[in-house]
């Protein structure tokens, strides 16, 4: 997040030196501004987990939504982990997780 409103900060020019937006940046985020990792309305994807209620048994999937001020504090604490910005990133995670749940299962078997 520093690094983002680092470069936030450069690009307005109201600062003279990357060292100063670095310690504006430093200072903003002391006293609790939030910069999202993209802009609301921005396309994202996210992991979700659901609940078969049959079988009781979890699956989880990629779904296209879109950043809203109502998901913005989900997005900025699972950015990378179960949200991102390309559907491959989301894809490869969602792959990542389900090996991880495959070797969990395998061990549980044994």
């Amino acid at each position: 997040m520093r690094d983002r409103l680092t470069e936030l900060l450069e690009q307005t020019g109201m600062l003279e030196s990357k060292t100063r937006c670095e310690i504006a940046a430093e200072e903003l985020l002391g006293n609790g501004v939030i910069v999202p990792p993209c802009k609301v309305g921005t396309t994202i994807y996210m992991i979700v987990e659901k609940r078969a209620k049959v079988t009781r048994a979890y699956f989880h999937f990629v779904k296209k939504t879109k950043l809203t001020y109502l998901n913005l504090e989900r997005v900025i604490n699972n950015w990378g982990k179960t949200v991102f910005l390309t559907k491959e990133e989301a894809e490869q995670a969602l792959g990542k997780l389900q090996a991880s749940y495959e070797q969990v299962k395998g061990g549980v078997q044994e």
